[in-house]
């Protein structure tokens, strides 16, 4: 409880309400950011995902998640729309902060009556997009905890995507936030922190000055410390 008091933002995988323990440990963790007054940060992970636990998810976001990350099939997969229109308007109604990925359309970032579209990052190729979601978590929670807004954050998580896209997957960089395989207690583990090494230049070489490479540096351990909890795919109670 400490530690998810001493972090803003828990971050969830949907893709753990597929173990009986790995979902009771995430409601508990939830219930303790609740009760310190942080933020919950869900990701969707895939419309089977959503299909298999579509009402528990819905009863999170009413609960618990103030900010909620999905692709475009996922959402209209949640709000059961033909239209991915029509799923963010159900997303405006929703009120929290929810940032959509349209891969090559770049993202969109809603948050009640605001709707920022942020355009892709250009990529030279792509190789893989393994780990492109997850990427995208990762560049979008760190703006979101240093107070940049929105649309910056929005077009932190698509550079961030892109270097993943243009790379060899997770693999790339070591991996995203999606690919921790463990309950990390308020620590990146080491693959991530070789991904924010690369995303350093890549931020830099991007012209994102806003954020700048010194800030970028050693990210990983500042979120650990001071900003984000993760539960990755597996939990160690």
């Amino acid at each position: 409880d400490d530690e998810i008091a001493a972090a803003a933002i828990l971050y969830i995988e949907g893709y753990l309400w597929d173990a009986e323990d790995a979902k009771a440990a995430s409601r508990k963790a939830m219930a303790a950011a609740r009760k310190a007054g942080r933020r919950v940060a869900l990701s969707l992970s895939d419309a089977f995902c959503v299909g298999r636990f579509r009402n528990e998810f819905l009863g999170l976001l009413e609960r618990d998640v103030a900010i909620l990350f999905a692709n475009e099939d996922e959402t209209k997969a949640l709000f059961q729309e033909e239209s991915f229109e029509a799923a963010a308007k159900k997303l405006q109604a929703w009120g929290g902060i929810a940032a959509v990925t349209r891969g090559e359309k770049g993202c969109v970032v809603i948050q009640g009556s605001a709707v920022h579209h942020v355009p892709a990052a250009p990529v030279t190729r792509v190789l893989d997009t393994t780990g492109a979601g997850d990427q995208f978590a990762a560049g979008f929670l760190f703006g979101l905890t240093r107070e940049k807004s929105l649309e910056d954050c929005g077009r932190l998580g698509v550079l961030a995507a892109a270097e993943v896209i243009d790379g060899h997957g997770a693999g790339a960089g070591g991996g995203a936030i999606g690919a921790a395989d463990h309950f990390h207690h308020a620590a990146f583990d080491h693959r991530t922190h070789r991904q924010l090494d690369r995303l350093q230049g890549a931020f830099a070489d991007r012209g994102v000055e806003e954020v700048g490479a010194e800030k970028v540096e050693d990210a990983g351990r500042n979120l650990a410390a001071d900003d984000l909890l993760l539960v990755g795919n597996h939990i160690h109670q």
